[in-house]
């Protein structure tokens, strides 16, 4: 039996112009007037080449404040600022109180080149600087660097550089160096799609000098993506401890054959792992042998996933895994590999 619904009485709106569906803004607006994030920035810019052309407007630190008010509420288009923008309430919480038209801030980014924002990067450390000396926080203990990079995804045939990665999506190459401890960001590049081997030089350079100059001992962790000779050097030169993941190539899989089975111990915090260590020398590195730290970890064949792109079946030796898929073993081992300059007490990370 079936009841049709009662006719309700209760209306909910949401019409009173003093509410605010962005008021998480506040502390982001305060922290920025307090440090005037907005001036300094346009400081920085203005240093590398004058931003606005016309005495009203909107200024480089305005347009990136406002920019990043807008990625702190959820938004990842342009065209998210007009929910900003009809926030009447909200302009008084905000750092930037006029937000810009979609069509305005896109005018405005083409003006930024690169040397531009890296001066504003630049800044923003030195403002994060401050305010730890402010809160009391000491810089003189050891650093850890974590540089990444991943795919930044892009819309519309004609964005310049962009490229297909494996999962089909048309993206650019984003590189980060962050500082782990701080949880702040150092140095940040946007390279083209098309490039297949970056190193990142120039992103772990801006990221050492951007570390205030009584920080302690620094080493660095890299994904793949770093994996370079001559990242690897500049690094050495630097005496910078660092620990990177490597691509699984034949040449690893057969150096992870001439691991005697005594050798392999548990992994510390991950069950069913096992670790073991080897030294390797990688393909033009003319320097001491490096820590080649090799990871398995048993899988029972029923968990692997069906599906031929699954990141688990690309971590398996190509001969296991057309055994299991005969059905002729109850188990096999996913592999990774990490090149390491580190003492044995620092570890992998």
């Amino acid at each position: 039996m079936h009841r049709s619904p009662r006719p309700s009485n209760v209306e909910i709106r949401a019409d009173d112009p003093a509410l605010t569906s962005h008021a998480g803004l506040l502390l982001t607006g305060e922290l920025a007037v307090r440090t005037d994030l907005v001036a300094r920035l346009d400081q920085a810019i203005d240093a590398v080449r004058p931003f606005k052309v016309r005495r009203r407007g909107c200024s480089g630190g305005e347009l990136l404040v406002a920019l990043a008010e807008l990625m702190a509420v959820g938004g990842d288009h342009l065209v998210h600022l007009d929910e900003l923008r009809e926030d009447e309430a909200g302009a008084e919480l905000r750092a930037v109180g006029e937000v810009l038209a979609p069509t305005t801030a896109g005018q405005l980014m083409r003006r930024l080149n690169a040397c531009q924002c890296q001066a504003a990067v630049s800044e923003l450390a030195k403002v994060g600087e401050e305010v730890d000396r402010q809160l009391g926080l000491t810089a003189a203990g050891p650093v850890t660097l974590d540089l990444d990079s991943f795919d930044s995804e892009v819309y519309g045939r004609r964005k310049q550089g962009a490229a297909f990665n494996h999962r089909g999506q048309r993206c650019y190459d984003t590189q980060l160096a962050t500082w782990a401890e701080r949880r702040r960001i150092l140095a940040a590049e946007l390279r083209s799609g098309i490039n297949e081997h970056p190193t990142a030089i120039k992103v772990l350079r801006r990221a050492l000098k951007a570390l205030p100059a009584e920080h302690g001992p620094v080493r660095a962790r890299m994904d793949s993506g770093f994996e370079s000779v001559a990242i690897f050097e500049e690094l050495r030169r630097r005496e910078v401890r660092f620990t990177c993941s490597l691509s699984r190539t034949p040449v690893l899989h057969r150096r992870r054959l001439e691991i005697p089975s005594r050798a392999w111990r548990p992994a510390l915090q991950m069950p069913q792992a096992e670790i073991a260590e080897t030294t390797y020398a990688h393909q033009g590195w003319r320097h001491e042998p490096l820590r080649l730290i090799v990871r398995r970890v048993r899988i029972p064949v029923e968990e692997l996933s069906e599906d031929p792109r699954s990141r688990r079946r690309r971590t398996v030796p190509k001969a296991q895994l057309e055994l299991a898929l005969a059905g002729r073993v109850e188990y096999l081992y996913a592999y990774s590999f990490f090149y390491s300059r580190t003492s044995r007490a620092e570890g992998v990370s």
